[in-house]
């Protein structure tokens, strides 16, 4: 009976802690000078600050390079597919490999076909996905 009404009693107070930190930050909102907006914090004569744009510095690192950018580095390491492959897979995020691995279309540029095992469908992507990306690192690092 007790470890029943543990989990409803935990769910309450989770809940009511929610409300509670909800209510704090609504009325912090509405208090004046709490939050600075950009434009107050670079507009302002005193103390007016600076932010700096990533897209600026030529010394970045590889970590640091947009999708942009290395595409425009190595846009013809890769053919068209791959660049579907890790643009889908790594930087939308759109799908994932379970619905890769169901897309008709995606099994057909493998070479597979739907009667497949799913454990062969996600070897071959896996396969494919890791050369694309192997291809990249030795774009990227000459």
């Amino acid at each position: 009976m007790v470890f029943e009404e543990v989990v409803p009693l935990f769910s309450k107070m989770v809940q009511f802690r929610a409300i509670d930190w909800r209510r704090r930050q609504v009325s912090l909102k509405n208090q004046p000078n709490t939050q600075s907006s950009f434009e107050d914090l670079t507009e302002r004569e005193e103390g007016a600050m600076q932010f700096e744009d990533e897209g600026a510095d030529p010394d970045r690192q590889v970590g640091q390079l947009s999708f942009d950018d290395i595409y425009r580095q190595c846009g013809e390491a890769l053919d068209s597919f791959e660049w579907e492959l890790v643009f889908t897979v790594h930087v939308s995020q759109s799908a994932t490999m379970g619905e890769l691995c169901e897309d008709p279309e995606i099994l057909r540029k493998l070479g597979l076909k739907p009667g497949h095992s799913i454990s062969k469908k996600r070897r071959i992507l896996n396969e494919t996905l890791e050369g694309a990306l192997g291809k990249l690192q030795k774009c990227l690092q000459s």
